[in-house]
């Protein structure tokens, strides 16, 4: 299973990759919290990409009902999204979680969740030849907010051998 934070859901739909979320061979269930969710949602006067991400809901993306926090979770640290996140991961052994706010990666690392991110995504996709190149969509998702210094461009195009 695959649990997706918000930020996650907006960039790819932005440069309409949200599909990489279930790439080929992976048949994993790819979840979001219905908080989530709703936070997606909330940016949809604004962002018209939000609809791709209401049409996946409808067939392959699975809106999960929020649960308790987990105990375990440290709730200064990380927003309400993010720990439905790790709530429903921890409440699902092996699953993984797919977000990329720095304190919330350091928040799955301290309690053993795996966890990816948008870049790696890309990163995958390209080695599987899904994509041809991340240097478009990189590019894209920095034009569209995504927050990325000069120096983690470079690694991931450098990672991609671009």
């Amino acid at each position: 299973m695959r649990v997706v934070n918000a930020s996650l859901l907006i960039h790819l739909a932005r440069v309409s990759l949200l599909d990489l979320l279930r790439m080929p061979g992976l048949d994993v269930p790819v979840v979001v919290p219905f908080i989530v969710f709703q936070e997606v949602l909330r940016g949809a006067r604004h962002d018209p990409s939000v609809g791709l991400v209401e049409q996946a809901a409808r067939d392959w993306l699975t809106i999960v009902p929020v649960c308790p926090p987990h105990p375990g979770i440290d709730l200064e640290r990380i927003d309400a999204g993010e720990v439905a996140v790790l709530t429903v991961a921890l409440a699902n052994p092996g699953a993984t979680v797919v977000l990329d706010d720095l304190a919330a990666r350091g928040e799955a690392d301290r309690l053993g969740i795996p966890k990816i991110g948008t870049l790696r995504l890309l990163l995958d996709a390209k080695q599987l030849g899904i994509i041809p190149s991340i240097l478009t969509p990189l590019d894209r998702l920095r034009e569209m907010g995504m927050r990325l210094s000069d120096s983690v461009y470079r690694e991931v195009l450098t990672q991609a051998e671009e």
